[in-house]
């Protein structure tokens, strides 16, 4: 098992060869991730205004029911950029889209 372990840390650490499947598996951890450091910024309030969509290439998409939610996660963008990259660093997210 410890073996195991450490080829599949070994093939999501080589971020050339990733495949379809580790992709996915990297953009649900992305989104996952995502909503937890929005409660952490924004407190569980956050959840009825916002939440992580999916992870495409190297853009984040949050899907808002209101520009009000938009535009402060905007503000607090770096903060939450931060907190994934510190948790996942194989999420090389460059933008964050807002869909309304």
């Amino acid at each position: 098992l410890i073996m195991a372990m450490s080829s599949l840390a070994s093939i999501l650490n080589n971020r050339g060869k990733q495949s379809s499947l580790l992709k996915g598996v990297t953009g649900a951890l992305v989104v996952e991730e995502t909503n937890r450091q929005l409660i952490r910024i924004f407190g569980p309030e956050i959840v009825n205004h916002a939440s992580a969509a999916y992870l495409r290439h190297t853009t984040l998409a949050i899907a808002c029911l209101s520009t009000t939610a938009a535009q402060e996660i905007k503000l607090h963008e770096r903060d939450l950029l931060a907190g994934i990259q510190a948790k996942i660093p194989l999420a090389n997210i460059t933008k964050i889209r807002y869909l309304s």
